[in-house]
């Protein structure tokens, strides 16, 4: 699926027995650039008492990783496809990046948002004034329409 894309290596779902329009939960360890992530209080408290520790400091998203790697009593958990991706916007590509380098006149004709199907920004006019009866519409349209949340489990 070309809207699914990963620093790292995309999960082939259904080679893990699973269909593509199934979110997995999984125990995560380092972990960079992450979008978003929620603390409990004890959580927030064991990343301050972590980072006071270590001898080079990184940022946040590195020392979360590597706290998530190696601290025993620290328990991290991720989803695939994730909840919050990057957006890029329609317009001039070089405006997704002040660190990397692209070609001034390219030009992207409408924006996506990676690994997100029902996508916030590209919804937003419809979310605004629909409210809950708004047509959300998805970005892809080879992905199998789901009419209701299936159950999960986490082993």
């Amino acid at each position: 699926m070309a809207h699914r894309v990963n620093f790292n290596k995309v999960p082939k779902l259904n080679e893990l027995g699973y269909d593509n329009s199934t979110r997995i939960i999984f125990r995560a360890n380092n972990g960079v650039c992450l979008y978003s992530y929620a603390l409990s209080y004890r959580g927030a408290q064991k990343v301050l008492r972590w980072q006071n520790k270590v001898q080079k400091f990184e940022p946040i998203d590195i020392g979360i990783g590597y706290q998530c790697r190696d601290d025993t009593n620290f328990k991290c958990i991720a989803v695939f496809p994730q909840l919050v991706d990057s957006h890029k916007s329609a317009g001039r590509a070089s405006r997704d990046s002040d660190i990397a380098t692209y070609d001034p006149t390219q030009m992207r004709e409408k924006g996506y948002t990676q690994n997100i199907v029902r996508s916030t920004r590209l919804n937003v006019d419809n979310l605004m004034q629909g409210g809950r009866a708004a047509k959300v519409e998805d970005q892809w349209s080879d992905l199998p329409q789901l009419t209701m949340p299936r159950r999960t489990r986490f082993e």
